[in-house]
């Protein structure tokens, strides 16, 4: 923490921060989207909710990144806030996948 980063550093925290901001304004997108299909509302609920969860730890785990500002070590919940964060994303991805899934395989005819 206390070294300037190197070139790989900085394409991995720019690449994390993209991607940390892209995810969740595409699920809660999606999520939205989903509701006018009569096939997806029940599970589009499901899915906007999980989005508001996703911007919720994101938010937790930009404030978690605040000390770092006031300090050359990793902030003491930085870990936690980030494992929390790629959880609820993970379950985003996952109920996603699993109401797919269940919607394009049915009983063989």
């Amino acid at each position: 923490w206390g070294n300037s980063p190197s070139a790989t550093q900085l394409i991995h925290e720019n690449a994390a921060r993209l991607s940390f901001i892209a995810l969740p304004i595409a699920a809660l997108l999606l999520s939205h989207g989903l509701r006018r299909a009569p096939e997806w509302r029940r599970t589009a609920g499901v899915l906007y909710l999980l989005a508001l969860m996703i911007i919720f730890s994101l938010i937790v785990f930009f404030a978690s990144l605040l000390p770092i500002s006031d300090s050359l070590r990793p902030p003491v919940f930085f870990g936690l806030t980030e494992r929390m964060l790629l959880v609820v994303y993970a379950a985003w991805l996952c109920a996603a996948a699993i109401w797919m899934l269940r919607s394009t395989t049915g009983p063989a005819r």
